[in-house]
């Protein structure tokens, strides 16, 4: 069987017009049966090394990093921190041509004496009026607005206020404070530096909050 497996591979050899790439063995059949596998297929060379080529990466881009827990340092002119023409400007100019003896005349702490100083009434009176004319009633909400928001900040020239100073004073002299803030807010919208619109607004719905059960 193996002879006339031989044969075949013989005339297929022969017929074939193309050169075939097997190595067919010759001799008698035998001389065939007595080789090794390794004779039909050829030398063994051994592994052939792969070379495998990596895909070209594109270089990786330099960006700016942001870093906030970094402390700065800036030089700010609180001056041209609001302009020229700006209501907080007008506010102050207002108050400080308001009598205020009244409130000099309640601090305890006087050149010469112990004690810490005061707030001076014409800022917490200029602060108060500007945030009416800004809608904001609550004490807590002007110290807030004194950390970021230009018109306050210039009238504190960056210092911070407590929200308790300002509660206290608004509260502690409520008749002064009172007909101040009437006769100052009446001059203001006289002038057509504020409107009246959403203090009213504002006074309006504390009223009907008070009254809710």
């Amino acid at each position: 069987m193996w002879g006339q497996k031989c044969g075949d591979r013989r005339k297929r050899s022969q017929f074939s017009g193309e050169r075939s790439s097997v190595n067919v063995p010759s001799g008698s059949c035998e001389e065939i049966d007595e080789r090794t596998p390794q004779d039909y297929c050829g030398k063994d060379e051994g592994p052939y090394p792969a070379r495998v080529t990596n895909p070209p990466t594109s270089p990786t881009p330099r960006l700016i990093s942001i870093d906030r827990q970094q402390i700065l340092l800036r030089t700010v002119d609180v001056e041209k921190l609001i302009d020229e023409d700006h209501s907080a400007r007008s506010v102050w100019e207002l108050v400080g041509r308001l009598d205020l003896g009244l409130y000099h005349a309640q601090i305890e702490a006087v050149e010469g004496g112990a004690g810490r100083n005061h707030t001076d009434p014409q800022l917490l009176v200029s602060l108060w009026l500007y945030a009416y004319s800004r809608g904001i009633s609550s004490a807590r909400e002007v110290a807030r607005q004194c950390e970021f928001e230009p018109g306050f900040q210039w009238l504190c020239g960056l210092q911070a206020i407590s929200h308790r100073t300002l509660s206290g004073f608004r509260s502690g002299n409520k008749a002064a404070w009172d007909d101040l803030l009437v006769q100052v807010l009446g001059m203001l919208s006289a002038e057509g530096l504020i409107s009246l619109e959403r203090v009213t607004l504002d006074g309006n719905r504390n009223q009907s909050q008070r009254r809710r059960p």
